[in-house]
């Protein structure tokens, strides 16, 4: 299942629509990883499972080393596009 969180994650950095919640479902259904932008530009994300919260809201981000710029918040929306695949 990290795995396929990690990927989620992914699909979400290439394609993150709105400061508006969007949702990523799996094929079956049962996994709904929704993410949003906080009003100061935080990425957050949250994971239900058969419409069971699994992962609480939560940050995402990174603090760096070296007082090197943070990337924590003040992102925003640039271009929107919406895609699918079925790699069977």
């Amino acid at each position: 299942m990290t795995k396929k969180l990690l990927f989620l994650c992914a699909i979400f950095l290439g394609l993150y629509q709105s400061s508006h919640a969007q949702k990523l479902l799996s094929p079956n259904g049962n996994l709904e990883m929704e993410f949003s932008l906080l009003n100061d530009g935080t990425p957050t994300y949250k994971l239900h499972y058969k419409k069971q919260e699994v992962v609480k809201s939560s940050k995402l981000g990174f603090e760096l080393k070296n007082d090197l710029k943070q990337l924590l918040n003040g992102f925003s929306i640039i271009d929107t596009s919406t895609a699918s695949f079925d790699e069977n």
